[in-house]
C-alpha cells in the first residue's frame, strides 16, 4: 500500500508524477491555486486548456469531473484540472461533487500510469467549501485509491499521494483526517466491551439484503474507534462478525456476521441486545433498519 502525506507549502514545487489543479470550468486560468499552476507551468498549459473541447458553451470540465494536460514547465509530466463545487450550504450536493473531484482526477492519474499525485485544497478558497469538512472528504477519497480492493488487475498502484496545505492550520487539518483514514483496524483491545447478554434477537430476513464492494468491505472491517466524547461507537472485526458496542457504555448492541466473497461481502445474520436498560428499540425492524444505516454510513463515509 501506498502513502498518504500532508505536506505544507507551494504545491507548484512538489515533484509529483501529476499536480492536480483547481481549475474553474473554462480551464483558461483564474485566481489563486489555479493561477500560480499556470504561472509556473507557463504558456504552454494554457494552449493545451484551450486545445481541449468545450461540453458546452464556456465549459471545457464539468464541475466535479477532471482533464488532463502536459505539465510543461512544472516539475511533474501531467495536470489533472478538476473543478470543485461551489459551497451553497450543503444541500446541493457539494459534497459528492468533490469526492467526484478526487476520484476522477485519480482515475485520470491512474490511466495515465501516474505513480504519484499532488492535490492542492479544491473548493477551500473563494469557494468556501468548510475546510473541516473538505479534509475529511480529501483523506478518505486518497486513502480509498490507496487500498489494494480499488485497485483494477494489471492497474499501477500508488506509491504516494500528497495532500498539500498552504497555511499551517490547513495541514493541521489534514494532519487529522489523514491519521484516522490510515489507522490501524480497530481491535477488541481498544476499547472497554461487554458481551452481548443472553437476551437477544435475530434480526429478520429483511436485513440480509446487503452486499458490499471490497472497497466498501474493507473500510467496514477497519472498524470504529471513538475520538471524542461525542463518538458513540466502538466497532471492531473478528471473522466472521463485526461487534457494535455503545462507546460511552461499553454495552454490545449489535453483531453482525458477513460472509466474504469476490464480489465482496454479504451480510449473512445478525443480532440486537433486547435488553431495554442497554438499547431501548422494541421494534426489531426498526432495529435492523439502524443497523444497515450504520453499516451502510461506516462502509462509505
Amino acid at each position: 500500500m501506498g502513502e498518504l502525506r500532508v505536506v505544507p507549502g507551494d504545491v507548484t514545487r512538489l515533484r509529483a508524477d501529476v499536480i492536480v489543479n483547481a481549475a474553474n470550468e473554462r480551464l483558461l486560468g483564474g485566481g489563486g491555486v489555479d493561477g500560480a499552476i499556470h504561472a509556473a507551468a507557463g504558456p504552454g498549459l494554457l494552449a493545451a486548456c484551450r486545445a481541449l473541447p468545450e461540453v458546452r458553451p464556456g465549459v471545457r470540465c464539468p464541475t466535479g469531473e477532471a482533464r488532463i494536460t502536459p505539465a510543461f514547465d512544472l516539475p511533474a509530466r501531467w495536470v489533472v484540472h478538476t473543478v470543485g463545487p461551489v459551497w451553497r450550504g450543503g444541500t446541493q450536493g457539494e459534497g459528492f461533487l468533490l469526492a467526484s473531484c478526487y476520484r476522477a482526477s485519480l482515475a485520470l492519474a491512474r490511466a495515465h500510469g501516474a505513480r504519484s499525485v499532488a492535490f492542492p485544497a479544491i473548493s477551500t478558497g473563494i469557494y468556501g467549501f468548510p475546510r473541516y469538512l473538505a479534509s475529511r472528504i480529501a483523506a478518505y477519497e486518497c486513502a480509498t485509491a490507496l487500498m489494494s480492493a480499488a485497485v483494477a488487475e494489471g492497474a499501477p498502484d500508488f506509491e504516494l499521494i500528497s495532500l498539500v496545505a498552504f497555511s499551517e492550520p490547513d495541514a493541521a487539518q489534514l494532519r487529522e483526517a489523514v491519521a484516522e483514514r490510515t489507522r490501524p483496524a480497530a481491535r477488541r483491545q481498544d476499547g472497554a466491551t461487554q458481551a452481548l447478554p443472553s437476551n437477544h434477537a435475530v434480526l429478520g430476513a429483511e436485513v440480509f439484503d446487503r452486499t458490499y464492494t471490497p472497497v466498501q468491505w474493507a473500510w467496514l472491517k477497519k472498524g470504529v474507534v471513538p475520538r471524542e466524547m461525542e463518538d458513540k461507537w466502538f466497532v471492531f472485526y473478528e471473522a466472521p462478525w463485526l461487534y457494535l458496542h455503545r462507546s460511552w457504555t461499553s454495552h454490545a448492541i449489535f453483531q453482525a456476521r458477513f460472509e466474504e466473497r469476490a464480489t465482496g461481502a454479504a451480510l449473512v445474520e445478525a443480532l440486537v441486545n433486547r435488553d431495554p436498560a442497554q438499547y431501548s428499540e422494541p421494534d426489531l425492524a426498526a432495529a435492523g433498519r439502524y443497523l444497515l444505516g450504520l453499516l451502510d454510513g461506516w462502509a462509505s463515509r
